[in-house]
């Protein structure tokens, strides 16, 4: 691909994003970058936050899991529909009976301040980690396929990123992200389904499909060493997707955008509903892909890479794919990336400054400001020594943020007691420890892979150490 049809594909693209923000922020409310008027159509969310939900890691490592794994991680795809489920018969109604801006507002009511200054700090730990490592990895690779053989550095691909994730954003911001999430969802779709289109077209062979997703779906053989198995990955799904949809503000401030608690409801389900037909599209996208690259004999170096492989090696793709593959990575990376950015500036302005005037000032200056922190992790993950090894470990600590607010929310909506204020930083920190170390007994001396049940494992030792430090009074200490 050349640099000048690049460079059109990319303006043309931003264009659009730019001039839907610009359409979106003339009639808006001084809320509406954090509530979006609460005005949002309930399907145009629900339909847009499959984008998010997708983001570049699932957009390119779901359909590289079939080689070693087939369709197994459907499981946690099912799973997902009970967290989903939760999530709208619990969660949604007392946030939209609090009228909450930020979701950690709801832990101040129930249990303090420093309850909610807890949530929103793992949030934004786990989010500011996990949005640099989504983003990193797909500039990774249109560096590797794209970029980098038209002698474009990194650093000009990571700062024009997100300079202009923050030009479409810091105007709009959630509301804006409702309709640019409609199209960054419509054109990853587009990609993955034109692909597989032209892949059955070439090779055929729908009956090998049938066998694989009947063999490879539902695995109950070994349940210690078998990471596959269904228990784990229905039970991981289920809590992975109530600890980071339900208790992550990033995925629920767009919830939030809709009129009414109802409307929240029917988004969440329609949303859990419409993720089983696309992660089955990108599964068998999956599967035509690594039939192709067989015996096409193309190599790839990591399942990640096997969707660019297919698409850059072989003439024929792309001629065809080769424009829209790019404008689905650019989807995949800014789909979550520009959520992010809008939440974690909700986040930091509400919940840790408190400003109920909703400054714009301050709150441009906060968007800018974690734009430039994402840009330097984004960085610092490509020269770090071993950067792969340093940044799945940060990953992985990461995601035991969730553990503590889990428990935080479960003891919140459940135990009618109060907490001592000093305890609740003590024992999410506490949590961890013992987290960690649970894992290093179940895995060492047990030999049993805990997988995403960790989370759940998390979140019932936070919610223990709340209620053992408890005592039995109705009004909170402040």
């Amino acid at each position: 691909m050349s640099l000048t049809v690049l460079l059109a594909i990319t303006a043309v693209y931003f264009g659009v994003l730019l001039g839907t923000n610009h359409w979106v922020s003339q009639k808006r409310g001084a809320r509406a970058f954090y509530d979006g008027d609460k005005s949002s159509p309930w399907f145009l969310v629900a339909y847009g936050m499959i984008g998010a939900s997708l983001s570049g890691v699932t957009f390119l490592s779901v359909p590289g899991l079939v080689g070693t794994k087939g369709f197994y991680y459907m499981q946690m795809v099912l799973g997902y529909q009970v967290g989903y489920l939760l999530i709208a018969l619990i969660l949604i109604p007392r946030f939209y009976y609090q009228k909450v801006v930020s979701i950690y507002q709801y832990l101040e009511t129930s249990m303090g301040m420093e309850a909610r200054l807890v949530g929103a700090l793992s949030f934004l730990v786990s989010r500011v980690i996990g949005s640099a490592f989504r983003l990193f990895l797909v500039i990774l690779l249109l560096q590797q396929f794209v970029l980098g053989p038209l002698y474009i550095p990194i650093e000009v691909t990571v700062i024009i990123t997100l300079l202009l994730i923050f030009a479409y954003t810091a105007t709009g911001g959630v509301k804006t992200l409702v309709y640019t999430d409609t199209l960054q969802t419509s054109v990853m779709l587009l990609c993955a389904g034109v692909t597989l289109y032209l892949l059955i077209r070439e090779l055929g062979d729908f009956s090998g499909l049938l066998a694989s997703i009947g063999q490879t779906t539902f695995d109950f053989e070994g349940f210690r060493n078998n990471d596959n198995h269904f228990i784990k990955q229905f039970l991981g799904g289920a809590l992975l997707a109530f600890c980071m949809t339900g208790l992550d503000q990033d995925m629920m401030q767009k919830n939030l955008t809709c009129k009414d608690s109802k409307s929240g409801q029917k988004n969440i389900i329609a949303l859990s509903l419409l993720l089983i037909p696309i992660n089955l599209l990108f599964l068998s996208l999956g599967y035509y892909l690594c039939t192709f690259a067989q015996e096409a004999n193309l190599l790839f170096e990591r399942p990640d890479h096997l969707f660019p492989t297919v698409i850059f090696s072989s003439g024929d793709f792309s001629a065809m794919l080769g424009g829209l593959f790019v404008l689905g990575l650019i989807a995949a990376a800014l789909s979550s990336a520009d959520s992010a950015l809008t939440s974690l500036t909700t986040c930091f302005q509400v919940d840790i400054l408190q400003d109920k005037t909703f400054s714009s000032k301050k709150r441009l200056l906060i968007h800018g400001s974690f734009a430039l922190l994402l840009a330097t992790i984004i960085l610092g993950f490509y020269y770090a020594p071993n950067g792969e090894s340093i940044i799945n470990r940060i990953f992985t600590v990461a995601q035991y943020t969730y553990g503590p607010l889990l428990g935080l929310f479960l003891f919140a909506m459940s135990a009618k007691r109060k907490v001592k204020a000093i305890y609740i930083p003590i024992l999410c920190m506490l949590t961890i420890g013992l987290a960690i170390w649970c894992q290093h007994l179940l895995t060492q001396n047990l030999d049993f892979n805990p997988g995403f049940l960790l989370l759940g494992i998390n979140g019932t030792i936070m919610y223990s150490l709340l209620v053992i430090t408890s005592t039995k009074n109705l009004s909170y200490e402040k």
